[in-house]
C-alpha cells in the first residue's frame, strides 16, 4: 500500500503494523514511484483489500505519484514479518508453491517536507542524438571498411 500524505500529517497504519524505516527522499527525475525488492523486482498487489490508514484499501498497482517538487519523508511498515518465513516453510513442505503470497504487507507513506528545486528532466532527445551519431559513425566505419 503507497500513499501521500498531507504536508505535516503524521500517518498511522494502524494495529499490527511495525515500522521498518524511514528515510528522506527527494525525487531526482519523475514523481512514478513503484514498489519493488532486491529480490523479487516489482511488487505485486495484494491478494486481497487491506486494513490500513483507518480505511479499506483494494488491490491495485503498487505505483504512485509523487510532486517531484517536494521533499518527502517515507515511512515504511511491515506486517506478517514476524512469522512469515515459518509460514512459507510450512507452506512448501506442504508443496503449496503459490502459497506465498500475501505472507507479508507493507504500507508506505510519503509525507511531503519541504520544497526543492524541481528536478532536471532526463533529455531523451541528447540521449537519441548520441545514439543517432554512434550509429552513423559505426555505419561510416563500416562502409570505408567495405570499400577497402
Amino acid at each position: 500500500m503507497l500513499a501521500v500524505a498531507a504536508e505535516g500529517e503524521e500517518p498511522v497504519p494502524g494495529d499490527g503494523w511495525q515500522m521498518v524505516a524511514t528515510k528522506s527522499y527527494a525525487p531526482v527525475y519523475a514523481g512514478r514511484m513503484f514498489a519493488c525488492d532486491t529480490m523479487n523486482g516489482p511488487a505485486s498487489p495484494a491478494p486481497e483489500p487491506v486494513e490500513v490508514f483507518g480505511q479499506r484499501i483494494k488491490p491495485g498497482e503498487p505505483a504512485i505519484d509523487v510532486d517531484s517538487s517536494r521533499v518527502y519523508r517515507v515511512r515504511v511498515w511491515a506486517r506478517g514479518r514476524e512469522d512469515s518465513r515459518e509460514r512459507h516453510e510450512e507452506a512448501m513442505e506442504r508443496e503449496e508453491w503459490g502459497a506465498s503470497k500475501g505472507f507479508e504487507a507493507y504500507a508506505v507513506a510519503f509525507t511531503p517536507q519541504r520544497k526543492q528545486e524541481p528536478p532536471v528532466p532526463r533529455n531523451e532527445d541528447r540521449l537519441r542524438e548520441r545514439f543517432a551519431r554512434q550509429r552513423a559513425e559505426e555505419d561510416e566505419i563500416a562502409r570505408l571498411l567495405a570499400g577497402q
